[in-house]
């Protein structure tokens, strides 16, 4: 019963506006959010987002080199489960597009919730398609 409520943990969200900053990469976004916000450590990200430690440790130290600061979240209530990221078949970006298509969002529309170009989208969702379906 206690495995249970170990693994029962709520769904972890995170936010789409926050992958609109465009200064930082999708990864280094997740990991500095994740670390910065909501408190977890970086191997429990590593374990979230099936990704080597060292991984995430690169992608946390270049997300501080390139900005320093905290975080500047923006309103916006739309989530993506963290565990779509968890998916190694695909990349950040394409696991995120792929999830917003399969919800029946357009192409502008991703495309302007990730303040990317809707070709960029277009792309990014057709080669995760390639890659096996959708995230």
């Amino acid at each position: 019963m206690s495995q249970l409520r170990m693994t029962a943990e709520p769904e972890l969200g995170i936010p789409v506006r926050l992958l609109a900053a465009r200064e930082l990469g999708v990864l280094e976004l997740l990991v500095k959010f994740l670390h910065e916000e909501r408190g977890m450590r970086l191997a429990d990200i590593a374990r979230l987002l099936s990704r080597d430690a060292r991984t995430i440790w690169s992608a946390y130290s270049a997300a501080q080199r390139k900005a320093s600061g905290p975080l500047l979240l923006k309103d916006g209530a739309l989530t993506v489960p963290a565990a779509v990221f968890g998916d190694r078949r695909f990349g950040p970006l394409e696991a995120v597009c792929a999830h917003l298509k399969s919800t029946g969002r357009s192409y502008a529309e991703i495309g302007r919730m990730l303040n990317r170009d809707s070709r960029t989208i277009w792309t990014v969702c057709k080669r995760a398609e390639r890659k096996g379906g959708s995230a």
